[in-house]
């Protein structure tokens, strides 16, 4: 998984402006963007590697408890006082129809609880919340803490459909630098209020075998071999053997086969690891796992351990008696052996010999068994890559309740734009009906102006010139003396009303629509009172039209 940054060119014009008024927003896109550059450096989530040992589990089928609660207790005795640094959960991959993927059964509510000299103490109290699903992935519990016992109390199960719940774990492992204490234990370290026992798949000796759906601890670095393959034999009882020279005899506390996995069988995790195998030291070939008796539940790539107690020795050998069965015929291979003398493995680079080996490729080969890697990728120590995959698990939480919230804001956000655009639609078009509404209001005070102006024009110029008028036809009716005269200025002045009706009628009617024909009608009047005059018009060539009382004028 890589971070993403992208420029802000690249935004669309909605996100961008939430980036800018949105400081919320923003600080929730810092976050993802801080979290996915965080993943792109923690370690990987391991290839799914769970074996037919599945764990421990407390299942109620339609049982009358309260609620479908179940509560139970698992206590794990370490056989004596160590100084603990840390206890992790892991997970367990169990599909039902109601529950699908990794996670199931894991405890909804609990405690961890450790035992000290002075008591019990807890290191985790999930017991509030309900506790999220890890998935397939574990929970790192610091602990920092001298301990002879754990404890973890389930308070509340996980409910699966209406008519199942279920407790479960795959593994739960107690740490002390890069060894796991509980992976020493014998049986009878498990203690249960209940257990559901099926076969070798569910069982409470499962919490410490080892095995689970992580596999071994790993780093990001491919490896260049895929580890040791024996010669191809016809029969399964036939016995192979490797065997590691340490240089020097060592006080050897636990030695761990870890499983290969084949490329042409992919499908098949544990590819090669023996059915049936033991563990010898040095040249007495002093056994210290003996699985010889019955055949071993094959591994996948989870580490086997053998527990030396501190026996020195300079060899060791392993010894395959009953081959695995790879296709019609038989053989064995392993991933790496790792000897560990305290917190260190001792075998890496050390020289290997072996009864056969696999000839047609260099990617099987004996000195692989003794590389540093899994035959898929550099072996690492179990603290930094537990940590680092339950850091995994708490980022990847954080990552989807942070994207939700981005999510979320920009949908509320989308939807204030939205309501934003529509606001402004009913405002812009409230705007235009006021400002239409105001200027068809104005238009009408001017007309009713234009109105009581005409009104006033016909009493004054009309008015004025109909007496003067009736006036000089008194006069011609009564002295004869010019009366050609007085009927052309009779004649003359009834020309100029019904001149002046027009133009105020046209005025009132039909006025000038721009300052263009307002410019021709100045034109025209002028040509019919000018004739006989020589005169000139000039006019800009863009004049606004005036309002109807200058009009008048």
């Amino acid at each position: 998984m890589m971070a993403t940054v992208r420029a802000t060119a690249a935004y669309s014009w909605p996100e961008a402006a939430q980036r800018f008024i949105d400081a919320e927003y923003l600080r929730l896109e810092a976050r993802r963007e801080a979290l996915l550059q965080e993943l792109a450096v923690l370690p990987e989530t391991p290839r799914h590697q769970q074996s037919g040992r599945l764990g421990f589990a407390i299942m109620s089928f339609m049982q009358p408890r309260t609620e479908g609660r179940i509560e139970a207790e698992i206590g794990i005795d370490l056989h004596g006082f160590h100084r603990v640094d840390a206890i992790v959960l892991v997970p367990v991959d169990a599909p039902q129809a109601d529950f699908e993927g990794p996670g199931f059964g894991f405890p909804l509510r609990f405690r961890v609880l450790a035992e000290t000299a002075d008591g019990w103490k807890v290191v985790l109290a999930a017991d509030k919340a309900p506790f999220l699903s890890p998935g397939g992935l574990p929970v790192w519990i610091p602990c920092g803490l001298t301990l002879r016992a754990i404890r973890i109390e389930v308070l509340d199960s996980r409910r699966h459909g209406t008519s199942f719940s279920a407790v479960a774990l795959g593994e739960a492992m107690v740490l002390q630098g890069n060894v796991n204490l509980t992976s020493r234990l014998g049986p009878g370290a498990v203690r249960t209020s209940e257990s559901f026992e099926s076969l070798k798949v569910w069982s409470r000796e499962n919490l410490i075998d080892g095995q689970s759906l992580l596999g071994p601890p790993v780093g990001a670095e491919r490896s260049p071999t895929l580890g040791y393959h024996s010669a191809i034999g016809d029969r399964q009882d036939e016995a192979k053997w490797v065997q590691v020279d340490l240089g020097e005899t060592v006080a050897i506390d636990e030695i761990r086969l870890i499983g290969a996995t084949g490329t042409q069988f992919p499908g098949r995790p544990g590819f090669g690891f023996p059915v049936r195998f033991k563990i010898e030291l040095s040249d007495q070939a002093e056994t210290i796992l003996d699985r010889t008796q019955s055949d071993f539940e094959n591994p996948a790539a989870n580490p086997v351990v053998a527990v030396a107690h501190g026996r020195r020795a300079r060899f060791v050998r392993l010894t395959a008696t009953k081959l695995w069965e790879r296709a019609e015929n038989f053989m064995f291979s392993l991933g790496e052996l790792q000897v560990y003398a305290g917190d260190r493995n001792v075998a890496v680079g050390k020289a290997v010999s072996a009864f056969d080996t696999y000839g047609p490729t260099r990617a099987w080969r004996a000195e692989a068994l003794t590389d540093g890697f899994s035959g898929e990728r550099r072996l690492a120590d179990w603290p930094d890559w537990l940590r680092g995959l339950s850091r995994r698990r708490e980022a990847l939480a954080e990552l989807a309740l942070v994207e939700a919230a981005v999510a979320e804001r920009q949908r509320h956000f989308a939807g204030v734009v939205r309501g934003a655009g529509a606001t402004t639609a009913v405002l812009a078009l409230g705007a235009a009906t006021f400002l239409f509404v105001r200027l068809r209001r104005a238009r009408r005070r001017e007309s009713d102006r234009l109105r009581r102006q005409v009104a006033s024009d016909l009493h004054d110029e009309i008015g004025s010139n109909l007496g003067t008028i009736a006036l000089l036809a008194e006069m011609a009716r009564t002295s004869p003396a010019s009366p050609a005269t007085d009927l052309e200025t009779i004649r003359s002045l009834a020309n100029e009303t019904a001149e002046a009706m027009r133009e105020i009628a046209s005025l009132a009617l039909r006025p000038s629509r721009n300052g263009r024909e307002f410019v021709d009608r100045l034109h025209a009047v002028a040509t019919r009172l000018l004739r006989g005059i020589e005169w000139r018009f000039e006019a800009g060539a863009a004049i606004r039209l005036p309002s109807l009382d200058v009009q008048r004028h």
